[in-house]
Parts: structure tokens; C-alpha cells; sequence
């Protein structure tokens, strides 16, 4: 074998060994490869389930807070710390609540106690939030708190508007108290479709 044959041809263990390095960077890569996907899989299935989870978690507590214990709260801290205090604890309660309808709730409770008498029955502002429950999660009770400040503000065309929106969204017959009010609001429509009203 002569000089030049040796560099073309290296020892077959010189060979073996630049074969198995290529085998390790092969490997290494198909490995990174491997975990750098499985990471992204995690990633993006694992951890948006769990974040999903969580976002279920907080949403079924905000539809456990029900009117009355906002209403309840609202009133008895209005009572004994004034408007402001009430007002107060409704902002807290809409910074914390993650679902639309327990925004509007609140809202609505924010129109009402702004509207009674520790409000100075402040009308502009009720109708304001009350707009503003309409807009977040559409219900019976948004639109029966638009037709009541509507009303009391004179604006028959907008009470007469959202007085029928209540009743189409809430209809005849789905439970006692709500059958009562039925009639009441369709007898307070034809006042004011004749030109009658009271406040």
C-alpha cells in the first residue's frame, strides 16, 4: 500500500468511529427535535386545558352569586356607610366577576341604588348603567330597568319600548310573581300608549 493510498482509504476503525459521530449528531438532533415538540404539545393542549378549567372554576362562582345577595349586601352597607360605600362594593364585586351576566347584575343593582333615595333618584346615571347591563348580557331584567328609569325620566317612546322587550323576554305564566308583573307592565304600556302616565 503506498502513501497516498493510505490518506484516500483510512483504517476501517477511523471509519467506524466518523460513522458512529454521525449516528450521536443524528441522535442528538431527533432528540431535541423530539422534546422541543413534545414541550410545544404541552405547551399548547396541557396547559390550555388547565387554563380553561380555571376559567370554568371562576365563572361557575360568579353565576353562584345570585341578585339577592348582591342586593342584600348592597343595601345594608348603603344604609349604614352611605351611597358611596355601596357603590364601592359593587365596583369590587364587577372587577372580580369574569361572566358578562354577573357584570350586568351588577350593574343593574348599581342603576338601583343609584336611582333610590340614598341616590338622590339620579336617574341619568340609572339608565346609564342600566344601558350598559343591556349591553353586556341582554335580559329580562336589563330591559325592565331601562323601561322603569325611562319612564320615570318621561321618556315614554323608550319605556313603552323596553316595558315590551321585558315582557317578550320574560312571558305570561313563568312563575307567579313574574304573571303579576306581566299584568302590571302591560297595563303601565297602555297608560302611556294613551297619554296617562304616573310616577
Amino acid at each position: 500500500m503506498d502513501e497516498n493510498n493510505k490518506h484516500k482509504n483510512p483504517p476501517f476503525l477511523k471509519r467506524l468511529f466518523r460513522k458512529k459521530w454521525l449516528v450521536v449528531i443524528i441522535v442528538v438532533i431527533f432528540v431535541t427535535l423530539l422534546t422541543g415538540g413534545g414541550y410545544f404539545i404541552y405547551n399548547k393542549y396541557f396547559v390550555s386545558v388547565k387554563e380553561s378549567s380555571n376559567k370554568q372554576t371562576a365563572k361557575q362562582a360568579d353565576q353562584e352569586i345570585t341578585s339577592e345577595d348582591i342586593s342584600g349586601q348592597m343595601y345594608n352597607i348603603s344604609s349604614k356607610n352611605g351611597i358611596d360605600a355601596g357603590q364601592r362594593y359593587l365596583d369590587d364585586k364587577l372587577e372580580t366577576a369574569n361572566d358578562n351576566a354577573v357584570k350586568a347584575l351588577v350593574y343593574i343593582r348599581k342603576a338601583e341604588l343609584t336611582s333610590s333615595l340614598l341616590g338622590n333618584h339620579n336617574y341619568t346615571k340609572a339608565l346609564e348603567y342600566s344601558y350598559k347591563a343591556e349591553s353586556l348580557s341582554p335580559s329580562a331584567d336589563a330591559a325592565l330597568s331601562i323601561a322603569l328609569y325611562e319612564d320615570k325620566s318621561g321618556n315614554t317612546a323608550n319605556a313603552i319600548k323596553y316595558y315590551k322587550l321585558y315582557l317578550e323576554r320574560n312571558p305570561k305564566g313563568a312563575d307567579d310573581a313574574e304573571t303579576n308583573n306581566f299584568g302590571y307592565y302591560t297595563s303601565r304600556i297602555k297608560e302611556l300608549e294613551s297619554g296617562r302616565s304616573h310616577k
